[in-house]
């Protein structure tokens, strides 16, 4: 997924992975979230107001009781080990932007893909 967002967006993304996950949440999940805030909702803030988006469910913000008893980053093989196999169809580029492109058209998404 991650990839999929950087190449549609042309934006860097990732996880924190386990050793980050862990400091940050030793440090302060607080001083996480802020972060976090601090550097995406602005932005997204600047993209709507330019594009004359003036109500929209979407949001960049977290808050940080959302981070609280969670991962930050995320192993998925313990759970296929088991034999357990995914009945959704699997995420591609196409369906992603499939869905960014509804967001668009109903007003709720910045015009840029």
């Amino acid at each position: 997924m991650n990839e999929m967002l950087s190449v549609m967006f042309g934006i860097k993304t990732g996880f924190m992975g386990s050793l980050k996950s862990m400091a940050a949440e030793a440090i302060s999940l607080d001083m996480v979230a802020n972060h976090a805030n601090h550097k995406h909702v602005p932005a997204w803030q600047k993209l709507c107001e330019k594009h004359a988006i003036l109500n929209t469910p979407l949001s960049p913000y977290i808050d940080k009781e959302l981070l609280y008893n969670k991962h930050l980053s995320v192993d998925g093989s313990k759970i296929t080990a088991t034999g357990f196999v995914y009945e959704h169809p699997e995420i591609t580029t196409e369906l992603l932007r499939e869905q960014v492109t509804a967001f668009i058209s109903q007003g709720l998404f910045p015009p840029t893909i």
